[in-house]
């Protein structure tokens, strides 16, 4: 009887421990709790205008002999893959292309030129290489080793350039300069609220002088380059990644 008592003790224990005891579902790990992790912008120096903070990156191309610019049309591989490929430790986009997947306006790759001028009051500039000189200019230049039209024009002669842009947005938006030391500097600016945001381009020439004077430098010559989200910018600091497609680009 005593034995038979025993048991049904521990039995009763048992079940009350059992019953009461947190279960878990086969196969299913709880789930940690949500740690919210600092955005990109958040990692970058910015400036302000007009009550607007904007964040942003540059690069100082060391040595212009080791830059070189490639178009990824049409078969637009990613960023990540363009890095791997040509081990890149600078990358960003280069200019515009249409719906039908080609430059807008003159590009020249490797010597051959892949597409011819085209007149714009918008695409008004020109990125080239020749003797491993660089210049952005209004004009192109014959013989480039290699170059690409863009725009608008942010800066000529180190002073802003006024722009009127019908229908403009805030974009992200990337930036070929030269100092008047002829050091080429790529700069990417984006918005507090979104790395595919940023100035509107008619502000952008202001934002560049800003953002100059926080890095110390002085810009002779300034272009407008692809932004949005047809954008890339990468550095070993930072890797601010395309949405859509880059049509070219710039590799060190």
């Amino acid at each position: 009887m005593k034995k038979i008592f025993f048991l049904l003790l521990i039995l009763s224990l048992y079940l009350l421990f059992f019953k009461n005891s947190p279960q878990k579902t086969p196969g299913v790990t709880p789930l940690p709790q949500e740690v919210k992790l600092p955005s990109l912008v958040d990692t970058l120096n910015s400036v302000n205008y007009h009550q607007h903070t904007y964040p942003f990156a540059y690069y100082l191309v060391p040595n212009s002999k080791n830059l070189q610019l490639f178009l990824n049309l049409p078969q637009s591989d990613s960023s990540t893959d363009l890095i791997k490929k040509h081990k890149c430790t600078f990358l960003t986009n280069g200019g515009f292309y249409d719906q039908n997947n080609q430059p807008l306006g003159w590009f020249v790759e490797n010597k051959i030129e892949k597409s011819r001028e085209i007149t714009s009051r918008l695409f008004n500039g020109f990125i080239y290489s020749k003797d491993n000189q660089f210049s952005i200019t209004t004009t192109p230049i014959a013989n480039a080793d290699f170059g690409l039209q863009s725009g608008p024009l942010l800066i000529k002669d180190q002073a802003l350039m006024p722009l009127k842009i019908i229908n403009d947005e805030g974009r992200r938006r990337v930036i070929a300069t030269l100092t008047p030391q002829n050091q080429l500097i790529f700069i990417t600016i984006v918005s507090k609220d979104s790395e595919f945001n940023g100035p509107l381009l008619a502000e952008t020439p202001q934002v560049l002088e800003i953002i100059g004077q926080k890095i110390n430098q002085d810009f002779d010559v300034a272009i407008n380059l692809d932004g949005g989200s047809a954008s890339a910018f990468y550095t070993p600091q930072t890797y601010i990644k395309e949405f859509s497609p880059i049509g070219s680009y710039f590799c060190y």
